[in-house]
């Protein structure tokens, strides 16, 4: 039962973060986040959000005095070139900058789960399904986490198609460490979009980035090819391609309007898989897991 274990005060702390996370704060930031600002306001207001959040101005495409909102910044494009992108076929990328909060291997028997700073999760109730795609039956999975101070736009971890779109509805609950610990099934309750992503070599690799909502985060905007797919998270949207659309590896897929966190799951059916990364601080384009077919031998 969400909840169990958790202190007088603390419950008390939840009631009042679930109530300011879903009505009153979600409203105001959205808001306030969306109003045109003078310059002369937006400039130091800016300039103060990137001392306190530690935002490498380096990486920017346009300077701070070149935002209208804070939303405009937020979900700003990072300047070309400022991000490797690894480069090598059987290797699986970070879609975004953040840290690293859990990797693992999940494993068809006895049941498809993986565990999150202790707690346990079903793979299908991530995933928003109640039949789990052959692919999937096992693998390895890259929680990401993204601070207010990071880049929040998220890429393709590989290359090769997009099936299709989930959007799938739910709260706006803070997925940090405080939120985490108040809220335990934070990653199946918030709402969340699923990009399907599958590889175009025989068989194929399935790959599920999962976009997970946080405090503030109303949106969450994905672009597939020269479409826009925008969700409110108040119902489920399933969308699937007709024709599966092309990407390239580091792909600009879409972007969180505040707060959030990534979930990159592989599945190892048809091949092997096996996780770079380490807990901590990981920027784009970085290799996080290693994939290659059953059979054949590391290199």
């Amino acid at each position: 039962m969400i909840g169990h274990h958790i202190p007088r005060t603390m419950a008390h702390s939840k009631a009042v973060l679930q109530g300011l996370s879903e009505n009153l704060y979600g409203r105001f930031l959205d808001r306030f986040a969306g109003t045109d600002l003078p310059g002369f306001v937006m400039t130091p207001l800016l300039g103060a959000y990137c001392r306190v959040y530690d935002v490498d101005r380096g990486d920017l495409e346009t300077p701070i005095t070149g935002y209208h909102n804070l939303r405009e910044f937020f979900v700003r494009p990072m300047k070309r070139g400022a991000r490797h992108i690894d480069t090598d076929p059987a290797r699986l990328t970070s879609p975004v900058d953040g840290a690293i909060l859990a990797t693992g291997l999940f494993l068809e028997q006895p049941l498809q789960t993986l565990r999150i700073k202790g707690k346990i999760y079903m793979i299908d109730d991530l995933l928003g399904t109640d039949v789990m795609p052959a692919g999937f039956r096992s693998g390895s999975y890259v929680l990401f986490y993204l601070a207010p101070g990071d880049y929040h736009r998220f890429h393709s971890p590989m290359g090769g198609v997009i099936t299709g779109v989930d959007y799938l509805p739910g709260t706006c609950r803070p997925v940090n460490r405080i939120g985490r610990k108040l809220f335990p099934e934070v990653y199946v309750t918030n709402r969340r979009v699923v990009i399907w992503i599958r590889s175009t070599d025989d068989p194929p690799l399935d790959v599920a980035l999962v976009l997970i909502g946080a405090m503030g985060v109303g949106r969450m905007l994905v672009r597939v090819g020269d479409r826009t797919i925008v969700g409110d998270g108040k119902k489920e949207i399933r969308y699937r391609m007709d024709e599966p659309v092309p990407l390239t590896k580091g792909q600009d897929l879409g972007q969180f309007e505040f707060g959030s966190s990534a979930l990159l799951i592989c599945s190892s059916d048809s091949y092997r898989t096996a996780i770079l990364a380490e807990e901590g601080s990981v920027r784009l384009g970085m290799p996080v897991v290693t994939v290659a077919r059953r059979g054949e031998t590391d290199a």
